[in-house]
């Protein structure tokens, strides 16, 4: 599973369009960066999500 990195998350913080405690960021792993975000509106693939995901070796 990827990890959002701190720093990224406390730069898209309350201001702005970001993760925020009401979405949630899918990583899904491809070449494109793609990620799916789920609002209170619903889901939807997204092709430049504004955070990037630290994927660990293990």
């Amino acid at each position: 599973m990827a990890a959002l990195d701190e720093a990224m998350a406390e730069e898209c913080g309350e201001g702005g369009r970001g993760p925020t405690q009401a979405d949630i960021l899918i990583d899904l792993g491809d070449e494109a960066w793609q990620a799916v975000e789920i609002d209170a509106t619903g889901w939807r693939v997204i092709d430049e999500p504004l955070v990037r995901f630290r994927v660990s070796s293990q």
